[in-house]
């Protein structure tokens, strides 16, 4: 596949390798299609079937990762393929900034101590958001006296508004660039753990958001936002929202009190233009691209949000988080 996408259809290396691929090997007499529910993958299979083929989904096929020649200068172009966890080996990984939430109880975010090399502190409280005493940050109905920084409590339901808290992220040249950085980074990974969530209540609005944003395209262009919570009655799940597109919901459980650690990845590509986003389960070692788009970006988020309503819970709902971590590469 990878070599048909390179010569017949002259794609770069890196458009070949994550662009979906099929699979036949006779027996079974079955075509497998990666993402069979997603263009042109749909469409294809459609047109098999009515033809008399046997078609299949696969999620994933395969794991590529390639070096492609470029015959003109004889330079070397390494590419790896995120369907199995890969991810450049050569290429030093720059933690931006780690929080383990192992801080005392009751710790706000405008106290944690992260570890990083380009870590700036968060501009500001989130209501409902401190340290649990047991390694999470923990989301739930504010309640008590409010910190320095947090909005007093709503007096009203038009008053429930979101409560947003941000870091500025290093743009990979400049003053902020590593000293021992041979070439501008190209790409920034965010990677989340969440341990828990106890839905109990009747309405369906706990969501907290994480967001990546290029500040020079406006708010509404170079944003990727990742949702985690409960929509309506699907159940526990999450979702990506760029610009113009959103990714299908992906179910993580339909019981309201969810207790699997689950790691989420969105992955910023800035030399594809693509935003990619992974998951597994704590216990797992491989990850798995859920979904993929283009941003059209060239340049890297330049801001991290993260977005909560806590007044969205009711009493004694809440959701742990174990861990942030950003690199870039």
């Amino acid at each position: 596949c990878i070599l048909i996408q390179l010569i017949d259809f002259e794609q770069r290396p890196s458009e070949a390798v994550s662009s979906m691929r099929m699979h036949h090997q006779w027996f079974p007499d079955t075509l497998l299609l990666e993402k069979i529910d997603q263009d042109p993958h749909r469409i294809i299979a459609a047109r098999l079937r009515d033809m008399g083929h046997r078609v299949a989904n696969r999620q994933a096929q395969g794991a590529a990762h390639t070096i492609a020649v470029d015959p003109t200068d004889a330079s070397y172009v390494g590419v790896s393929d995120d369907r199995r966890s890969g991810r450049p080996a050569s290429l030093r990984s720059e933690r931006v900034g780690l929080w383990h939430f192992d801080e005392p109880t009751g710790t706000s975010l405008l106290d944690l101590k992260p570890s990083g090399e380009h870590v700036s502190q968060w501009s500001s409280h989130l209501h409902g958001a401190r340290t649990n005493g047991f390694d999470h940050l923990r989301l739930s109905q504010p309640g008590g006296s409010f910190s320095q920084g947090e909005r007093s409590p709503p007096k009203t339901a038009s008053d429930n508004l979101r409560s947003i808290s941000s870091i500025r992220l290093p743009s990979g040249s400049g003053e902020d660039a590593s000293p021992d950085a041979e070439k501008p980074k190209s790409s920034v990974m965010v990677e989340i753990k969440i341990d828990g969530f106890n839905f109990v209540g009747d309405d369906f609005n706990e969501i907290v958001s994480f967001r990546l944003e290029d500040e020079n395209e406006g708010t509404s262009v170079g944003a990727a936002t990742l949702h985690v919570g409960r929509r309506g009655e699907a159940g526990i799940g999450f979702w990506l929202t760029t610009a113009n597109k959103e990714s299908p919901y992906i179910p993580l459980s339909e019981d309201p009190i969810f207790d699997t650690p689950t790691l989420l990845r969105v992955h910023w590509d800035s030399r594809s233009g693509e935003i990619r986003l992974a998951t597994r389960t704590a216990s797992k070692e491989f990850w798995t691209t859920v979904y993929r788009t283009t941003l059209g970006m060239s340049s890297l988020p330049e801001e991290f949000s993260l977005i909560w309503n806590g007044y969205a819970l009711e009493t004694g709902e809440w959701i742990d988080i174990d861990r942030i971590e950003i690199l870039r590469e």
